[in-house]
Formats: C-alpha cells, sequence, structure tokens
C-alpha cells in the first residue's frame, strides 16, 4: 500500500470550507402559560420564577368571565426580587388584550399578576420572555445538521 503525501494547501482549504459550513442556532423566546378558573384570595391569576436573567415583552390576558356591568378590568404585573421591585398596572377593556412590555428580569426573580375585580374568571394568561444573551445557550452545528433537522 503506498503513503501518499498530503498538499498542505489542499489541506487549509478544506479547513477554511469546513469553517464556513457552520452556523450559530440560538433558543427562540419562551412563551409563560398559565389558567386560572378565578383568581385566588388575593387577585393573583399567575405566578412565574424566572430562571435566567432576560426580559420580559410581552403579556395576553383573555378573560371569559366578566361581569355585565365592568367596563375595565385593572390588572397589576408584580416582579421582584430582593430590593428590586417594578409594579405596573394596566387594564383590560376587551375580552383579549396584549399589553407590549419591557420589564428587565434576574434568575430568582418572582413575577405575578393580579386583580381586583371581583366576578371575573376563567382567565387565560401568557407572556413572551426573552433569555438574554449571555444567558442564552447557543450551539454550533453543521450545516447538514441544520437541515435534517427540520425533516
Amino acid at each position: 500500500m503506498s503513503k501518499r503525501a498530503v498538499n498542505p494547501s489542499r489541506v487549509d482549504r478544506q479547513a477554511l470550507l469546513f469553517e464556513k459550513m457552520k452556523a450559530i442556532k440560538q433558543i427562540p423566546p419562551i412563551p409563560l402559560f398559565a389558567y386560572a378558573n378565578k383568581p385566588e384570595r388575593n387577585g393573583t391569576v399567575f405566578r412565574y420564577l424566572f430562571p435566567a436573567n432576560g426580559m420580559l415583552h410581552r403579556v395576553c390576558l383573555l378573560v371569559e368571565t366578566v361581569p355585565e356591568d365592568v367596563k375595565s378590568i385593572p390588572f397589576t404585573i408584580v416582579v421582584e426580587k430582593g430590593n428590586m421591585f417594578h409594579r405596573e398596572v394596566f387594564y383590560v377593556t376587551r375580552k383579549l388584550t396584549i399589553s407590549e412590555v419591557s420589564i428587565s428580569v434576574e434568575a430568582g426573580t418572582r413575577g405575578t399578576i393580579k386583580t381586583t375585580q371581583a366576578g371575573v374568571g376563567r382567565i387565560w394568561t401568557s407572556g413572551v420572555y426573552e433569555v438574554s444573551s449571555e444567558e442564552a445557550i447557543t450551539k454550533r452545528v453543521m450545516l447538514k445538521e441544520l437541515e435534517h433537522e427540520g425533516e
């Protein structure tokens, strides 16, 4: 069996081609969701403990049971950790409300959504939470691996 000499410039070209065949894939924002048949005694309809630093970007509320005489339902988002405290009040005037927010959170931050309105029920809550880039999990993969993931 004969041994062939390896051409260094060919190896360099192959290494460069190999590097170009990589891509970076990032994890998308995390959807948060909950359902409450009715608020707890203290008005809470949603609780979440944020596991990583990031940003809460959107809150959606769908209130299916609303007393007839009620035109606007107050909801309060409370985000707290140690000395950090953020409180934001918004009003649901239709059954479905989507609110854009920008609330910074740290790992271990508690988030709650509460209402003071009596008689509301069947409350669907969701939100979009984006993990900060220093906490995001990135993975280097070959382009061929990405092609196979869609199958």
